[in-house]
């Protein structure tokens, strides 16, 4: 095999791969593949496998080789920039000449195993708002959670939802024809790609999600196991009264906001705390008037340390308000870490603030324009 090929572009491909590439005695591999007009490189651990495709690469001799992924990734670092690569195979090992010569130790293709391939019968879906839809739920996955599922965002032909059991996510967006549970730390590296508005999704036998783009395929082994049922807990915006389980009505009160002042005060208060305020999860109170809606860091001794008055009501339900103008919240605020990433996981200007009169239902964000809600439990303050 010989092959010519410019040092960034090898570095750029193998940094692409390497995010999906294993350490393991048995998936630590990547391998490649040069031809006519090509060169592929592909990568598989327990998890998730990843190929990808360069189409403007020219090999003088096509070949394909086998390196360790740490290898790979030591090599890639040491690349000068700029510079034209002379890739050769002898034997065992892969020759470079980059103006000073380096020889990688490499293994034949038959010593390991390839990434798997998708059925040639699976049914491809093109997956619209895929990212949009992705990056608003991760920020509700808490990673190390002791329930699996709580790892996973959950995908539906309906929506998108990810929860770790005090804050929840959802998009309004299908994406796949079944319900399945993917893990969200493949998901993230799968951002990392930038897929295109072109990019499609197909699940095979309930046990992989694969995606594919214009220059890249990957697989996602899914989590097992029913999801947590969030059935009822998304309030529909305008509705006056909301039906809890057990045929349990409360009404829901709801005002909408300026997202982006709101998202700014809260963090500020955010970056105030001390680290001891975040670790006890610090909250944030309400409470209404005629100047706007105000936000009080709310701290476990009991002392609210600040009032901030902003200027973000846009528009709001007169019955929502005791007599003396403030909101019905029953001394419930918020935690303000979870409230920041709430709006700041949301796109519209505007955004729908809605809240139960009953206690123990959670906070609701909706951007109904964008199709996005975020839930927050309440904290008693």
């Amino acid at each position: 095999m010989k092959l010519t090929l410019e040092a960034n572009r090898l570095r750029s491909l193998a940094s692409r791969v390497l995010k999906f590439a294993g350490r393991g005695p048995i998936f630590g591999f990547v391998h490649l593949e040069a031809g006519f007009g090509f060169m592929r490189v592909s990568a598989s651990n327990e998890r998730s496998g990843i190929r990808i495709v360069a189409r403007d690469i020219q090999a003088v001799e096509p070949g394909s080789w086998t390196m360790a992924s740490d290898q790979l990734e030591k090599f890639s670092v040491i690349l000068p920039a700029n510079r034209t690569l002379d890739l050769s195979i002898r034997g065992s090992t892969m020759h470079v000449d980059a103006g000073i010569s380096v020889d990688v130790p490499i293994f034949t293709v038959d010593d390991t195993a390839d990434m798997p391939v998708p059925p040639p019968d699976i049914t491809w879906r093109r997956a619209w708002n895929m990212t949009k839809a992705i990056d608003h739920c991760l920020w509700a996955v808490e990673r190390g959670t002791p329930v699996p599922q709580f790892e996973g965002l959950h995908m539906t032909p309906e929506h998108c939802q990810a929860t770790n059991g005090q804050v929840l996510a959802h998009a309004a967006v299908g994406l796949v024809d079944e319900n399945i549970i993917v893990p969200a730390a493949t998901l993230r590296a799968v951002g990392a790609l930038q897929p295109s508005d072109d990019v499609r999704l197909a699940v095979e036998d309930g046990r992989r999600l694969w995606m594919r783009d214009d220059d890249w395929a990957v697989y996602l082994t899914l989590i097992g196991g029913p999801y947590p049922n969030t059935t009822g807990m998304i309030f529909k915006p305008l509705d006056g009264v909301h039906t809890a389980p057990g045929n349990k009505k409360t009404a829901i009160y709801s005002i909408n906001i300026n997202r982006h002042q709101a998202l700014d005060v809260v963090t500020r208060i955010v970056s105030s705390m001390v680290q001891s305020d975040r670790l006890m999860g610090v909250g944030v109170a309400f409470d209404y008037d005629e100047r706007g809606l105000h936000f009080r860091s709310h701290y476990p001794e009991g002392e609210a340390r600040r009032s901030i008055v902003v200027d973000s009501v846009v528009d709001w339900e007169p019955d929502i308000g005791d007599e003396d103008g403030f909101l019905r919240l029953h001394g419930r605020g918020l935690k303000a870490e979870s409230m920041r990433q709430a709006l700041d996981s949301l796109s519209s200007s505007v955004v729908k603030m809605m809240w139960a009169h009953e206690p123990g239902y959670p906070f609701q964000f909706h951007d109904p324009d964008a199709g996005l809600v975020s839930l927050v439990m309440p904290r008693r303050l």
